[in-house]
C-alpha cells in the first residue's frame, strides 16, 4: 500500500509539474513487467522495470511504474 501512496504521489507531482497525466504502457515480460511512461502517445518518457519470480500481481505493475518515475525523475517521489 505505502508503494500505491508514492506512486499516487508522483503522478500528483508530474501533473503539477506538466499539467497534463502522464500515459504509461505495461508490457508483460519474460520475468516481470516493463512500464513506459508518456507525455503524449508518441513522446516517450522513461522505462522501468519489475522483476518477479512468483505470479504478477497489482504490485508488480506498481513498482514497474516507480521505477520509470525514478528513472525519468527522482523528484517526482519527494
Amino acid at each position: 500500500m505505502e508503494n500505491q501512496k508514492l506512486l499516487n504521489k508522483a503522478i500528483k507531482n508530474f501533473v503539477g509539474k506538466y499539467k497534463k497525466y502522464p500515459f504509461f504502457k505495461t508490457t508483460e515480460i519474460a520475468c516481470g513487467i516493463k512500464t513506459e511512461i508518456y507525455l503524449q502517445q508518441d513522446c516517450i518518457l522513461s522505462v522501468g522495470y519489475s522483476n518477479t519470480n512468483n505470479k504478477i500481481d497489482n504490485e508488480t505493475f506498481v513498482l514497474s511504474a516507480l521505477e520509470a518515475f525514478k528513472n525519468f525523475d527522482l523528484d517526482f517521489l519527494n
